[in-house]
């Protein structure tokens, strides 16, 4: 991952660098030196990226790489970065929603997170963004692949052709020749056929050859000088040939460079010539390539520099051969040379064919000895999509580093050590994970560490990732001595299938379950705890709705607490929820019917924690008054305590109230903490 991580910031120094980078203009001293890639050994124009190695000069065809490269990071960060906060956004945001809306539409937003429509949209746009790049990928190598057919069978020359003008002037500056299918006058600018000239350093040490060669040498100084970075000889309507340049200056005009991340300049557009008369083979080829004639350079030299010039049609490209174009020399220079196509195949994969300088046609190929390359558009498509998915993957690793970090710094994720297992749940695929645990941290403290998974999001056999959030959200908002408290809560790689939300408790002891009150004393003293509990989350609006004697613990001072809020709701103004599901032999009747209910549900549930605590007492009929109510409850049938106890008892009538059918009849917590069996005093047999 660290190698993936020094590779995205190389590039976003590369991007940075070559972004800022800009072609002033350059005074005749410093001509003589000028080398674009002098700072740097990315440039960009507006046709796409060129990249210096050494001799060597890569061009990648219509992409803005600094640009392309800080759209592609930002693209996969936000691919990275989404998920996650739609995950803390249904952690935090759905646990708090309930206080906020109706009950139907908090209840119709549950269903809509335990069946997975909330993350649709975003599994939507990632769609989108897939189809987006897979069309302009499978355009863009279709119309490659038809060129190139078109090229191989049919003899044309369409799309980009490489052009090699020798090694003389191969450092110093760029040149592709384009030919479109299609004439139509409703074409852009950068769907015409043209010519493009990139200068890229002022020829040095330079000794021209041909007349050719010293006019091409005049327009690569005349452009580097006057901040120029690329010029294009546009064929339009009627074979009309146009002038257009990129030119660094303080951005105006109504085609600003900025706009499409080419830097900061304005394309300059002036009317060249007309077309020529002549018709037939290669005439597109000979109207088009003309322009690159000497006295063409030198005119093309001198409207950029601002002076008057005049480009007359000429005959100054001429058919010599089969598919060779004779340069004629200009008047007084000596000189003279031929453009040659080199076949339809091309030394840069996939572009049709190859023209070339040469000084006779019967020269041999001198394409081998070019340190200019091309990456074609299609393939610079593909080399991106590669980039981003490689981007992703870096990105996703690097932002899950830092979310483990920032768990770390804020939570102390690290410092928990597990000393028990308390639950386990099976996951899909039948493996037990752990989901319940007793960890201590580094002073040797204990606490209680729950977590849920993500997927499945909500099953009737694992513990609900929307619950524990709800859990989380509840229990922070609790404060009392006979509640375990919320000490801390965060998700784990969040954003992914992997997700898991982890809280941490206080630890509150052993269940009452295992450790059940010896005496009615003890009883008494325990129970008093657990309606304590039950009053004070009535007092903060909340009803638990799964009280058992599993979720009642005992710590070492024998103080009792209340624990697992899992189920629990927030109660409306009325102090009425809907239940959701507890533990069956433990559920008041009325929950049956899925209606409403009070607080007071917790109030039956207590009671039958207190009828289990005294089945080992010396108390007649406690033992079966105890089994014949979990029956009843899982059977759902009406149980009546007064066939077990003895009826004048006050225990009975303790027990009897809160055990209650009518819910209205049962006795609030607070009542029950005043009732005659809890302030009564115990007498030494009963213990």
């Amino acid at each position: 991952m660290n190698s993936f991580a020094h590779v995205v910031m190389l590039l976003i120094v590369i991007a940075y660098t070559g972004a800022a980078q800009a072609v002033d203009l350059v005074d005749e001293q410093n001509l003589k030196t000028y080398n674009v890639f002098a700072s740097s050994p990315i440039y960009v124009t507006p046709s796409g990226t060129f990249i210096r190695y050494k001799e060597q000069t890569v061009f990648v065809q219509g992409v803005h790489l600094p640009h392309q490269v800080v759209s592609t990071l930002l693209q996969a960060g936000a691919e990275a970065i989404l998920p996650k906060l739609m995950h803390h956004f249904m952690v935090f945001g759905m646990a708090r929603a309930e206080g906020y809306i109706s009950e139907y539409s908090y209840q119709k937003l549950k269903r809509w997170f335990r069946e997975g429509t909330l993350l649709k949209p975003l599994d939507f746009w990632y769609w989108l963004n897939s189809l987006r790049r897979a069309v302009t990928l499978g355009l863009a190598t279709y119309g490659e692949a038809r060129s190139r057919y078109l090229n191989i069978k049919m003899g044309d020359h369409l799309g980009h052709i490489p052009f090699y003008m020798g090694n003389r002037l191969e450092q110093s500056v760029f040149i592709d020749v384009f030919f479109a299918e299609s004439t139509n006058t409703s074409l852009s600018d950068t769907d015409v056929s043209r010519i493009e000239v990139t200068p890229l350093a002022a020829p040095v040490d330079f000794q021209c050859k041909s007349s050719w060669e010293m006019a091409l040498a005049y327009l690569v100084h005349t452009l580097l000088k006057h901040g120029v970075k690329q010029l294009q000889i546009l064929e339009r309507a009627e074979g009309e040939l146009f002038l257009r340049w990129f030119q660094e200056r303080e951005g105006r005009g109504e085609e600003r460079g900025e706009e499409r991340g080419e830097g900061k300049g304005e394309w300059i557009k002036h009317f060249f010539r007309k077309a020529y008369s002549v018709t037939g083979e290669l005439r597109r080829e000979r109207n088009l390539l003309s322009a690159l004639s000497p006295e063409n350079l030198y005119c093309v030299a001198e409207i950029v520099a601002g002076k008057a010039c005049n480009c007359a049609v000429d005959e100054a490209l001429t058919i010599t051969g089969e598919k060779t174009l004779h340069l004629a020399p200009l008047h007084a220079l000596v000189g003279t040379g031929y453009l040659r196509f080199s076949g339809s195949q091309s030394w840069s994969p996939g572009l049709p064919g190859q023209l070339s300088l040469v000084n006779s046609i019967y020269e041999p190929e001198v394409s081998g000895l070019s340190h200019q390359f091309r990456l074609p558009y299609w393939a610079a498509l593909w080399a991106e999509e590669l980039f981003h998915q490689l981007a992703v993957t870096v990105v996703r690793q690097s932002v899950d580093a830092g979310e483990a970090l920032l768990n770390q710094w804020l939570h102390h994720s690290h410092s928990y050590t597990v000393t028990k297992v308390l639950k386990t749940e099976a996951n899909l695929a039948g493996e037990k994970k752990p989901t319940v645990e007793l960890v201590q941290d580094r002073s040797g403290k204990s606490w209680v560490r729950k977590s849920a998974p993500w997927k499945p999001i909500c099953s009737t056999n694992q513990y609900c990732f929307l619950h524990l959030a709800e859990e989380a959200h509840i229990l922070s908002h609790l404060n009392h001595k006979n509640i375990v408290k919320y000490h801390d809560s965060w998700l784990e790689r969040s954003g992914s299938d992997q997700t898991r939300l982890l809280m941490i408790e206080e630890y509150g002891g052993a269940v009452t379950r295992e450790n059940p009150p010896k005496n009615l004393r003890e009883f008494k003293t325990m129970m008093t705890d657990a309606l304590k509990a039950v009053e004070a989350a009535e007092n903060a609006g909340v009803a638990h709705f799964d009280i058992s004697d599993a979720n009642l613990v005992k710590d070492e001072s024998d103080v009792v607490r209340l624990i697992d809020f899992g189920v629990a709701r927030h109660l409306d103004k009325s102090g009425h929820a809907y239940p959701q599901r507890g533990t069956d032999t433990y559920l008041d009747p009325n929950r049956y019917s899925w209606k409403k209910t009070s607080h007071k549900t917790d109030i039956w549930a207590l009671g039958t924690v207190g009828l289990n605590w005294i089945r080992n007492f010396k108390i007649k009929g406690a033992d079966i008054a105890g089994r014949a109510l979990m029956v009843a409850n899982r059977n759902r049938e009406p149980f009546d305590l007064g066939n077990y106890l003895d009826t004048d008892s006050e225990l009975f009538n303790f027990l009897n109230s809160m055990l209650s059918q009518d819910m209205d009849r049962r006795p609030t917590a607070r009542d029950l903490l005043k009732h005659k069996f809890l302030q009564e005093r115990t007498s030494p047999r009963s213990r």
